[in-house]
């Protein structure tokens, strides 16, 4: 009866994450075609009046002082998300881009990620990691693949960090569980990330202009490197399928 249950759990997995691959790559795609579209003369001509509407907006929030608040208040932000994940980190990069410019708001990202990243970590490695994760460690073959793996393998570390949709915070405490070095696992996690932070940080920098390129090629990549990795998954999950 467990291995059904399994099996089914696998089955309907795999049916999740190839639909959102395959989803995230055609909304890129249409975003694509939507950029081509601007070249066309006269098709978006509407849109400057509400373009002039949303710069308005935009300076009047870029105006708002002192920008040491808002950082400090992104960082509390980082802080409160390693504990409690109520939205996803993509999420909350994008809307530091909006408060603050992107040359003010891309290293503060940086270093929001590597709290986020250390606090999991730091408790992992003294606390273990306890009821985190609990539908991946009740599957064997996943369960080995990150005992045998995760002390020693840094492409897997990538793969998770890379991949939207897995539990960032029980990846760290399984690496601290583990052992991982500090300073490896912190470049790791953050080059992984990577796509991810510098793509939603100038999306949300150029929020007010959604019809820009500006706008739209940080999104294509975002969906591309999104829908690839949960491809990338899908494969990775129907091989542990087939091994159980």
């Amino acid at each position: 009866m467990e291995s059904k249950v399994y099996k089914i759990n696998i089955k309907r997995i795999n049916l999740l994450l190839g639909a959102a691959g395959l989803g995230c790559i055609l909304l890129a795609l249409a975003c694509f075609a939507l950029l081509l579209s601007l070249r066309v003369d006269g098709l978006w001509g509407w849109y400057a009046h509400y373009q002039e509407i949303l710069r308005e907006a935009e300076d009047y929030i870029r105006a708002i002082r002192p920008r040491w608040l808002f950082a400090a208040a992104i960082l509390a932000a980082f802080t409160f998300w390693s504990f409690v994940p109520l939205f996803s980190l993509t999420t909350l990069c994008l809307m530091s881009g909006v408060i603050l410019p992107v040359y003010m708001v891309l290293p503060l990202n940086a270093v929001g990620l590597s709290i986020t990243f250390c606090l999991p970590y730091w408790r992992g490695h003294r606390y273990g990691v306890g009821k985190a994760w609990r539908f991946i460690l009740k599957n064997t073959p996943a369960r080995r693949l990150l005992e045998r793996d995760s002390a020693r393998n840094p492409w897997l570390l990538l793969a998770l960090r890379l991949v939207p949709g897995f539990p960032v915070n029980s990846v760290s405490r399984i690496y601290g569980e583990k052992h991982y070095p500090p300073r490896n696992y912190i470049a790791l996690s953050l080059f992984g990330f990577a796509p991810r932070l510098f793509s939603s940080t100038f999306i949300g920098s150029n929020m007010f202009d959604p019809l820009s390129a500006a706008f739209l090629t940080p999104l294509i990549l975002i969906l591309l490197v999104s829908g690839l990795s949960l491809l990338f998954v899908n494969t990775i999950w129907a091989f542990i399928d087939s091994r159980h």
